[in-house]
C-alpha cells in the first residue's frame, strides 16, 4: 500500500467539518487500516498535535501577516566536541585555516582568537586531552540570514544573538563561547561554539522543548536582535509555513558533501505524513479563525490570513513576498497576533463565567433552557476560535443524534395537541429512567441540537440519574451501565417524537391549507404536568379526558401499545 502524500491528506482534511479533529480529518476512513509499527499510533499523533503551542500559534499568525524571510537557527547534531584535540580541529575548520577571525564572547571583550588558543580554551571549558566517553562538552550553533543581507549588520546581529542567550544570565547561567562569521556564501551566517558547562552555576547548557532555552526561543531572539539591525525576519516553524517535506538530517548533508551530490530529504512514512498534514491543517484553521476575528476591523489583513490558509491547505509553502500589501513590520504583526489571542481568551473566559452561572441554576428545566441559549452563543463564537475543538461542536451544522424534538406548524391546534401528548409520554418515560421530567421535555424543545449541547445535556442526565438512585437508596451504577440506560431511553423517546412527527405530517397531507382549531387551544397546549400526583407521576391537563391505558389504546397503533406495556412492566 503506497504512502499518501501530505498534499493528498491536506485535501482530504480541508473537506472535513470544523468540529472534526485535525488528525481524524486527514485520516478520513483509513484509521482502522493504519499500521504505524512500534510506538503506537495514538502516542505519535498526540505528540504531533501537542507541538503547536500558544507561542507557536502567535508566531505563525504574525508570520502570515508579515511575510518576511524566516529566522534560521540550527543546532548542529554531533557538531560539538569532547576533547581539546577536537576543539582545535574545529577552530581550524571554522577559521578557514586562519582566514576568518574567531572572536571570543562579549564577557571576555570580544577579542580575536587563533587556533593556538585552543588549548587554553579547552582547559577553561573542561575538555580533556583524550576521549573519555559521555556527552559532548560543546554545542555548535549556526545562525543564518537572508540572501542579500548586509554582512556587517548580519555579524552584529549574530553576535548579539549569542550574547543574549549565553552571556546575559537570563536563562539560568552564563556560558562561554566564540564565534566565526562566514560571508563567502549566498547566505551570511555566524557559527557559535559554546562551552556547555555554566560559568556561574555550573549548569549544563541544554536546548529542549521543556527547558528555558527552546528551539522557538532561539528563533525569537534572532528576530528581535535582527530587527535592531534593520533586518526584518519572521520566527515561524516549517509546518506553519506549509513546508511539508521532511528536513534533511545533518548526517545526510555531510554524506552528500563528501560524495559531491545534492542532499536528499528522507521520504515520509505513513505516520509522519499524517502528523505533518494534521499540524498544517491546525495552522490553517488558526489563520481562518484569526481572519474571522479581524474581518470587521481589518479586512485587508483578514484576506491575507485567509489566503495563507488556502495556500498551505493546497500543499504549497508560504514565501516572503516583498511586494505584498498591506505591509506590517514583524513587531506590528506580532502585536496584532497578540491582540487576536487576547480577544479569543476573553471570549473563552466569558464562557467559563457564563457556564458557572448556568450550572448554578437550581431549576433543571430553566437550566436546560439556559444551556440552549449558551450553546447558541458558542455557535456564534466557534468560527472565531478554530483551535478550540470543543467549541466547534456547538456549530449549528454539527448535529447530535439525540434530543430531536418536534417542530409544529404555527397556529394548528391539532399539531399542538400532538406535540403536547408526545411531551407527556416522554416526561413519563423520563421518570421511569430516573430523569427529571420537566428538564427532559426542555431538552427536546427544538427539532435538533448541536453535538456540544447534546454533550451538556448528557452530563445533566447522568447527574440526574445518579441523584435519583441516591434518593431511592440504590447503589451507584457504573458509567457504562448509566450510558446504556440512557441510550435505551433516547431510543424510546426518539420513537415517540418520530411517530408524533408522522402524525403532524399526516395532518398536513390531509389538509395542506391548515385545519380549523377545535376545543381550547390553551387546553391542547397546556403542557404535560401542571398537576402532579402524590407519587410524582404526571396527570393529564384539564379538558383532555382520562389518560388511562384503555383510552390511549384506542388511538395508538399496536406496536406503540406493546412498547408502552413493556415500559409499564419495566417499572
Amino acid at each position: 500500500m503506497s504512502v499518501p502524500s501530505v498534499p493528498e491528506l491536506l485535501r482530504r482534511g480541508a473537506q472535513a467539518p470544523a468540529w472534526v479533529s485535525a488528525v481524524d480529518a486527514v485520516m478520513g476512513e483509513d484509521w482502522a487500516h493504519l499500521e504505524l509499527g512500534r510506538g503506537g499510533a495514538e502516542r505519535r499523533l498526540t505528540y504531533g498535535e501537542a507541538r503547536r503551542t500558544g507561542g507557536r500559534r502567535r508566531a505563525a499568525i504574525g508570520g502570515a501577516l508579515s511575510p518576511n524571510p524566516q529566522a534560521l537557527v540550527k543546532l548542529i547534531g554531533s557538531g560539538g566536541t569532547a576533547t581539546s584535540r577536537g576543539l582545535r580541529a574545529q577552530m581550524d575548520y571554522l577559521s578557514r585555516k586562519g582566514d576568518v577571525p574567531l572572536v571570543s564572547s562579549e564577557s571576555t571583550f570580544g577579542t580575536e582568537l587563533g587556533v593556538g588558543d585552543a588549548a587554553q580554551i579547552a582547559a577553561a571549558w573542561g575538555l580533556p586531552d583524550v576521549e573519555r566517553g559521555g556527552a559532548e562538552r560543546t554545542s555548535h550553533f549556526v545562525v543564518s540570514f537572508p540572501q542579500g543581507t548586509d554582512p556587517d549588520a548580519a555579524e552584529r546581529a549574530g553576535r548579539a544573538w549569542a550574547a543574549a542567550l549565553f552571556d546575559s544570565g537570563a536563562y539560568g547561567d552564563r556560558w562561554d563561547y566564540y564565534t566565526a562569521f562566514h560571508k563567502d556564501t549566498a547566505y551570511p551566517h555566524i557559527h557559535v561554539v559554546v562551552g556547555r558547562r555554566g560559568l556561574d552555576e555550573g549548569q549544563w547548557l541544554r536546548v529542549s522543548s521543556r527547558g528555558e532555552i527552546t528551539f522557538d526561543r532561539l528563533r525569537e531572539v534572532q528576530v528581535a536582535v535582527a530587527a535592531r539591525e534593520g533586518i526584518a525576519l519572521t520566527g515561524t516553524t516549517r509546518l506553519s509555513r506549509g513546508v511539508h517535506d521532511r528536513p534533511v538530517p545533518d548526517a545526510e548533508y555531510r554524506r552528500a558533501r563528501a560524495e559531491g551530490r545534492e542532499a536528499v530529504a528522507p521520504a515520509h512514512s505513513e505516520a509522519s505524513a499524517i502528523v505533518t498534514a494534521a499540524e498544517i491543517l491546525d495552522y490553517a484553521r488558526d489563520y481562518q479563525g484569526a481572519a474571522t476575528s479581524i474581518a470587521g476591523q481589518a479586512p485587508a489583513f483578514a484576506e491575507q490570513l485567509e489566503a495563507a490558509a488556502a495556500t498551505i491547505l493546497a500543499g504549497q509553502a508560504l514565501v516572503a513576498d516583498r511586494e505584498a500589501a498591506p505591509r506590517l513590520t514583524p513587531e506590528e504583526a506580532m502585536r496584532m497576533a497578540e491582540t487576536i489571542e487576547q480577544l479569543q481568551a476573553e471570549v473563552r473566559q466569558n464562557f467559563v463565567e457564563l457556564e458557572a452561572d448556568v450550572w448554578s441554576v437550581e431549576n433543571p428545566a430553566k437550566r436546560a433552557e439556559f444551556l440552549r441559549e449558551l450553546a447558541s452563543l458558542k455557535a456564534e463564537a466557534a468560527p472565531f476560535i478554530r483551535d478550540d475543538m470543543g467549541l466547534q461542536g456547538y456549530r449549528a451544522e454539527a448535529l447530535h443524534a439525540d434530543y430531536r424534538g418536534l417542530a409544529m406548524p404555527a397556529g394548528d391546534a391539532r399539531a399542538v395537541a400532538i406535540k403536547a401528548e408526545a411531551d407527556r409520554d416522554v416526561a413519563r418515560l423520563a421518570e421511569r429512567f430516573g430523569l427529571q421530567p420537566e428538564a427532559t421535555v426542555a431538552r427536546f424543545a427544538a427539532e435538533t441540537v448541536s453535538m456540544g449541547l447534546g454533550r451538556d445535556f448528557r452530563a445533566e442526565e447522568l447527574a440526574e440519574r445518579a441523584a435519583d438512585r441516591a434518593a431511592r437508596g440504590q447503589p451507584a451504577e457504573r458509567v457504562d451501565e448509566a450510558t446504556a440506560q440512557l441510550a435505551d431511553f433516547h431510543s424510546r423517546a426518539g420513537t415517540i417524537y418520530r411517530e408524533a412527527a408522522e402524525r403532524v405530517r399526516g395532518i398536513e397531507r390531509d389538509d395542506p391549507r391548515g385545519a380549523p382549531e377545535f376545543g381550547s387551544t390553551r387546553d391542547a397546549a397546556g403542557g404535560w404536568g401542571q398537576a402532579r400526583s402524590g407519587e410524582g407521576r404526571a396527570t393529564p391537563p384539564a379538558g383532555r379526558g382520562d389518560d388511562t391505558p384503555e383510552v390511549r389504546g384506542r388511538h395508538e397503533r399496536p406496536g406503540r401499545r406493546r412498547e408502552r406495556d413493556d415500559d409499564d412492566r419495566s417499572r
